[in-house]
């Protein structure tokens, strides 16, 4: 996804997740139109995905606008096919509760049935000056690996 949004004209990407994880999010994005934040999950896996979540990615969430969960799904070559949005609302409604100040969840497995992804990143589109790849805007069938190579230049 880095590279995906480095090859947008006019937009400023940094990969904070490679310095620290105290950021609650991967990749901060910059355009003139405004800021995204995004935390990357990945899977292979049709259908329902498997993520952990932790408080931290959480908490920024519910502190930050910007902030966008987005899954990738890989071809069996690890190449992105697909990305979707997670919604912040269904998210939030996942996660467990602390029930005492004796004991606090720090990290939570969510089941991501296929049907609550929103196809494409729609946080991006709003801040880009041109047209963006399919992947981004969600409309697609499925990508190639001759159009991936063609978006990602």
């Amino acid at each position: 996804m880095v590279d995906l949004l480095r090859g947008l004209v006019g937009v400023a990407v940094d990969h904070v997740s490679t310095w620290s994880d105290a950021y609650g999010y991967d990749i901060a994005m910059t355009a003139a139109a405004g800021v995204g934040h995004f935390e990357v999950k990945a899977t292979v896996r049709r259908g329902q995905a498997v993520i952990y979540l932790s408080r931290n990615e959480f908490e920024t969430m519910q502190r930050d606008p910007a902030w966008s969960l987005i899954m990738v799904r890989l071809r069996p070559d690890l190449a992105p096919c697909e990305l979707s949005t997670v919604p912040t609302g269904w998210l939030a409604a996942q996660m467990p509760i602390d029930r005492t100040m004796l004991g606090r969840w720090e990290s939570c497995r969510v089941s991501v049935p296929s049907e609550v992804l929103v196809k494409g990143v729609a946080a991006v589109v709003p801040l880009v000056q041109e047209a963006t790849s399919p992947l981004l805007t969600g409309v697609f069938a499925e990508v190639n690996a001759s159009s991936l190579a063609i978006q990602g230049s």
